[in-house]
């Protein structure tokens, strides 16, 4: 089973598709037609739009419950609805020695929390901390599944470097980051396209 609950079909790749808080903000929150027409490009691509727990919570929602939905008005409907998961909160803190790290899905959060910082000429913050969890979930769903693709889309071009290069370094190359430049969040990723292989 995968995080989310959905049991890849054996004779094909399931399609993963992990997404950031920048997607949800441009799309709005319910109800809206930019919403509906992302909930109908994620049900005619028949994937699951997978969360991490971060993320949930830089929507609004708190991770620190048994059951979803909890809290978030850009995502909660969507959560009841069954077309998005919340994925179990990541190990590892952002504080975490990096030799004392050596499972690979804490070591990739630093390893790309380093990318970003060197990108974007700044400390590492709490938020690219946050951030850093789509490529630690990223790595934990393909340790859990053999037959699985994965997609990131973001409006974080930092981010969608350190998913490019981080995630291959574990051995894992069946992975895609689709970046949006915010201004147009909302009329490209609402292409079903978007969300296949």
């Amino acid at each position: 089973m995968t995080s989310g609950g959905r049991k890849p079909n054996q004779r094909s790749r399931y399609t993963a598709n992990l997404v950031d808080t920048g997607v949800f903000r441009a799309i709005g929150k319910p109800p809206n037609a930019h919403y509906d027409a992302l909930k109908d490009a994620a049900v005619t691509a028949d994937t699951i739009l997978h969360l991490p727990a971060t993320i949930y919570e830089e929507l609004g929602g708190s991770s620190e419950t048994d059951e979803f939905p909890a809290g978030s008005d850009y995502v909660d409907d969507a959560i009841r609805g069954g077309w998005i998961t919340v994925a179990e909160p990541l190990p590892g803190a952002r504080t975490d020695d990096y030799e004392d790290v050596t499972a690979p899905v804490e070591r990739s959060r630093h390893d790309a929390h380093q990318v970003i910082a060197n990108l974007t000429n700044h400390p590492k913050t709490v938020n690219q901390w946050d951030d850093t969890a789509l490529v630690g979930l990223a790595v934990r769903l393909f340790e859990q599944n053999e037959r699985i693709r994965i997609i990131v889309h973001t409006t974080d071009r930092a981010l969608s470097k350190a998913v490019r290069v981080v995630v291959p370094h574990y051995g894992y190359y069946e992975i895609k980051c689709r970046y949006y430049p915010p201004q147009s969040v909302q009329d490209r990723i609402t292409m079903g396209e978007k969300f296949t292989w």
